[in-house]
């Protein structure tokens, strides 16, 4: 019988994969070491799908252990509006995509600003993940080869918002944030077009039907990944 405290495969895989200890103790009834479960996922049988899946879990463990942007605070945004003049021309996109200027109070102008320099650093942040090349090159194949136009684009923003799609103008709790504050109001977040996520409290996925089936492969290849390890520790000692 399992465990329900034991940890998960890409959690065991990540502690071994970040240690200075890959003794191997090949004695029956030995604890497990990490050099157990780093040569458990290398003898898996290596198909495109598994090698994929475990590109993408070091992917999503790396973002998780990097040192994220800070949102900015309520007095960041305060500090940059004082630099405002009282009314700011914005340009604002309209649902049908269409673009159009407006003119919005410098603590509104200031706050889209704030979430504009956050989206930038976490781009960043995304670009700087070594392991992003090796998880983005695979997918990308998969999407060329399945018609999708475009696919490194597609592949890279699909895969940005899977490491992180909590929306960035409500912070995940579906109503909007008093300008300059910390304090939610009672206005559902705007819809995509304005910045927001309708209510929702993530991101939109991008791309449309593409951006689903690159994320639906996505979910399939971490699903074999983790079953076919799975599957080998079941037959060792790797428990």
């Amino acid at each position: 019988m399992s465990n329900p405290d034991a940890p998960l495969i890409d959690e065991r895989l990540t502690s071994a994969t970040n240690t200075s200890n890959l003794h191997l103790d090949t004695r029956e009834g030995s604890p497990t070491s990490d050099a157990d479960v780093i040569t458990a996922a290398g003898w898996t049988s290596k198909t495109v799908e598994y090698v994929i899946g475990r590109n993408l879990m070091a992917l999503h463990s790396e973002w998780d252990r990097a040192e994220h942007p800070r949102m900015p605070k309520p007095h960041d945004i305060e500090r940059i509006a004082a630099g405002l003049p009282s009314m700011v021309d914005i340009e604002v996109i309209g649902a049908d995509g269409g673009k159009t200027r407006k003119s919005v109070p410098r603590l509104v102008a200031a706050k889209i600003e704030a979430e504009k320099w956050f989206d930038l650093e976490r781009l960043r942040l995304l670009g700087k993940l070594k392991t992003l090349p090796a998880a983005q090159a695979g997918l990308v194949e998969w999407a060329t080869m399945n018609g999708i136009e475009g696919a490194a684009a597609k592949v890279r923003s699909v895969l940005f918002w899977w490491l992180d799609h909590q929306c960035p103008r409500c912070n995940g709790t579906k109503y909007e944030v008093v300008p300059g504050t910390n304090r939610q109001s009672n206005r559902t977040c705007p819809p995509a077009h304005a910045g927001g996520c309708n209510g929702v409290g993530e991101r939109p996925l991008p791309h449309g039907k593409d951006g689903r089936q690159i994320e639906a492969h996505m979910i399939e290849c971490v699903h074999r990944a983790r079953q076919k390890i799975r599957k080998f520790t079941s037959h060792s000692h790797i428990v």
